[in-house]
């Protein structure tokens, strides 16, 4: 009896760890574009662990390729087209990295306003066969920001065959993504990968993405007060609930006037979407709002409630090399866009 206990048990904490990863990145976003002159990305990113990363800064000529390849396959390559600032979520101990540590893309702009996000989809099933050069989804942020300039660029590349597209099987979690894509003229995608295809929607009419693929959290939505159903705005962490709650919020906001007010309009409206931490698969670790007209990041920490701020512009003109600075530092406030120019020489590619 003693022994069934225990394989009871094994069980049951294999299961609340299997539960904890469904949801390991209940991340959102709400994209604020509505006056055709202010392109604004707000979003969350909510991990169960203390979110440790890096925000990189790449110049034009970097060379990359997929950090995960399985077996028989080989990994894409490029060389970078375009600078971008990127955050990045480290992970150590991926299956096929000799060093041991991967870099999983979590949010980036490059110099010509196209922008990526990152969003986990549990749901996301990839294709297991076909062409043999393959990337990783993790990977896959950071390839589309070294080679595009804009939303359809980035589409038609991926419609194109030429490689095929995987999930990561870290030691931490099997990463699986979907993404939101904007550029500076207002353009948008949802991408998502579903029984083994892509699937696009091209400039989504609700501009809000959270944990569940887009239609069906848009078919959830006709449940609801103000949306074609009777219930009333729900409040929970479900991702169901925060993508109701986002587009309730994002359908009453105003237009913003100038991009200043873009940004306030953005960090007030995801942190309607906030989890506090405590919960056990995580909450916000870190708030990012982009301006992609002015290629401007902002973006502040669970442990640092001040906004920090990165001019991509100024980066683009006068780095030549990678720079890189730990995202948890707790001194990071105001402009901090000459960190990454001190500490050039200092960073490898």
């Amino acid at each position: 009896m003693k022994k069934a206990f225990t394989v009871f048990g094994v069980i049951m904490v294999v299961f609340a760890i299997n539960l904890v990863i469904e949801d390991v990145q209940a991340c959102a976003e709400i994209f604020i574009g509505k006056s055709g002159k202010v392109n604004v990305s707000a979003r969350n990113f909510d991990f169960f662990t203390a979110g440790d990363g890096v925000i990189r800064f790449s110049p034009v000529g970097t060379a990359r390729q997929a950090q995960y390849t399985p077996q028989n396959c080989q990994p894409l390559k490029w060389t970078s087209k375009y600078a971008s600032v990127t955050f990045n979520l480290s992970i150590a101990k991926t299956k096929s990295i000799n060093d041991g540590e991967y870099e999983a893309g979590v949010d980036g702009i490059n110099q010509a306003g196209f922008k990526v996000g990152t969003y986990f989809l549990a749901s996301s099933v990839f294709a297991e066969d076909g062409v043999q050069t393959t990337i990783d989804i993790g990977s896959l942020m950071q390839y589309m920001l070294d080679n595009f300039n804009s939303v359809d660029e980035a589409l038609a590349d991926l419609s194109g065959n030429r490689y095929r597209i995987t999930s990561t099987p870290t030691g931490l979690v099997e990463i699986k993504l979907h993404f939101f894509l904007h550029d500076v003229t207002g353009a948008s995608a949802i991408v998502e990968f579903i029984n083994g295809k892509i699937e696009v929607t091209p400039n989504p009419a609700i501009q809000v993405l959270t944990n569940s693929s887009y239609g069906e959290s848009v078919e959830h939505l006709k449940l609801y007060d103000g949306f074609g159903g009777k219930l009333a705005i729900p409040g929970s962490i479900d991702s169901y609930d925060r993508f109701v709650r986002g587009v309730h919020y994002w359908k009453n906001l105003p237009a913003p006037e100038n991009p200043t007010q873009g940004v306030n309009y953005g960090f007030a409206t995801i942190q309607l979407l906030t989890e506090s931490p405590g919960f056990a698969h995580g909450g916000t670790r870190w708030t990012i709002v982009t301006d992609l007209d002015n290629k401007m990041i902002y973006f502040r920490t669970l442990n640092n409630p001040a906004v920090a701020i990165i001019d991509l512009n100024k980066l683009s003109a006068t780095l030549k090399g990678t720079s890189r600075i730990e995202v948890l530092r707790t001194d990071l406030a105001g402009d901090i866009s000459d960190l990454f120019i001190k500490n050039v020489k200092k960073t490898n590619p």
